[in-house]
């Protein structure tokens, strides 16, 4: 799930982001490996426990400190974004289990996912607890000069199921649906003619854990 902030003052993502500043970065990145355009704006990350009983932290909080919406812009042309930053929280430690059916016995058939997500009322919990740490820290005074607002879900929302199942956008935790087509394409191997189909690298590693 996220908690989305609109800043006070513009910051130097937005001002680089200008699309000439941004084409000749390009341009820099990629002859010295070295530039604003290769430096991703995040890698602030945080481990928690939501509870002091759990042997591992269970939220893993990932500072974002540009906004999920951005694009080069040139003015009139195009105009800029509105700049901010999010905080992503995440369960770590998900409860929650979902299944990989076959479809069919067609084996380039995409398979059936059934995500699950969110299924363990520990998982909700762990979110909660997320949630408000991540709140608690925007609340912090040394916040006060960069922070203008939260605009999503928005300051009065509450953690409830409703609002974090839209923030963490699963269709359902009951939804089974088919997996895209990339997922599914098998291959035999030229040198083992006879062997059994083998799952492409994409499906492997795209498959829930």
């Amino acid at each position: 799930m996220l908690i989305m902030h609109h800043r006070k003052t513009p910051g130097p993502f937005l001002h680089k982001m200008r699309a000439d500043r941004i084409t000749l970065d390009f341009a820099r990145t990629y002859l010295t490996g070295k530039g604003f355009s290769g430096d991703v704006p995040g890698g602030v990350v945080a481990f928690l426990k939501s509870d002091e009983s759990r042997p591992l932290p269970d939220i893993q909080l990932l500072f974002t400190a540009a906004p999920l919406a951005a694009w080069p812009w040139f003015k009139p042309f195009k105009q800029p974004f509105r700049d901010g930053f999010a905080t992503r929280i995440v369960a770590v430690q998900p409860e929650s289990r979902g299944e990989v059916k076959l479809a069919s016995t067609d084996p380039f058939a995409a398979p059936l996912i059934h995500q699950n997500f969110l299924a363990a009322e520990n998982d909700w919990k762990s979110l909660r607890a997320g949630f408000h740490v991540g709140r608690t820290l925007a609340a912090q005074p040394a916040m006060a000069n960069y922070i203008e607002t939260e605009f999503f879900p928005a300051p009065n929302a509450r953690a409830t199921r409703r609002s974090m199942s839209i923030s963490a956008r699963p269709r359902s935790p009951c939804t089974t649906r088919p997996a895209p087509a990339a997922w599914a394409r098998t291959r035999r191997p030229s040198s083992t003619p006879n062997s059994r189909f083998a799952a492409s690298p994409a499906f492997a590693l795209s498959t829930p854990r």
